[in-house]
């Protein structure tokens, strides 16, 4: 193998309960290494939060920023696993799909396919702790993942409540559970 692969870290972050989806924040982050320019990290746009779409978010801002052959490294095995399909499948989007996150993924295939230069992806083991038997290349993947764990947490903490939206979708819940109630009440008194 000649070629020479750019190693990027990439994770994603969510906060809050999954029983209460318009008050969960989800943030991802990408890690190439110390004081790097392409090092960011970000909240994830729109109502739908959660830990797969950020690390989803993160691959895709790794892809798009750096065009030279590109190892990304991440610690979720779904998303690692769906990058991967993705990648080896040209027209995967042709065919019927079931699944999460299909509109980040999309994005992530046309970039996959669009490049000149080749992506790879590779699994790391996520919060690990230094060990004596640690090799160099475990070292690496741990302080990466570390780096880009930190930075999806914090760029989910970034994510400010939005009182109107809460607002919002309150009065939407209460509307929809009056009217199943009455409907309710009106088909025991039938």
């Amino acid at each position: 193998e000649d070629q020479t692969w750019v190693v990027v870290f990439t994770d994603g972050s969510c906060r809050g309960p999954s029983t209460v989806p318009w008050a969960r924040r989800a943030g991802w982050a990408a890690y190439w290494g110390p004081d790097h320019p392409l090092n960011l990290e970000a909240r994830i746009p729109g109502p739908d939060q959660n830990n797969n779409r950020a690390e989803a978010f993160g691959v895709l801002w790794a892809i798009q920023a750096d065009r030279r052959p590109l190892e990304i490294r991440i610690d979720s095995q779904s998303v690692m696993a769906r990058c991967v399909e993705l990648q080896s499948d040209p027209e995967f989007w042709t065919k019927p799909l079931e699944g999460w996150e299909q509109d980040v993924f999309a994005q992530i295939h046309t970039e996959i396919h669009s490049r000149a230069e080749p992506v790879r992806f590779q699994k790391v083991k996520a919060h690990t702790e230094p060990g004596a038997e640690e090799s160099s290349l475990d070292t690496q993947d741990r302080i990466g993942n570390d780096h880009a764990d930190y930075g999806a947490k914090s760029g989910a903490a970034r994510q400010t409540f939005d009182a109107a939206t809460f607002e919002k979708t309150y009065r939407r819940r209460v509307f929809a559970a009056t009217k199943l109630q009455r409907m309710m009440i009106k088909i025991t008194m039938t």
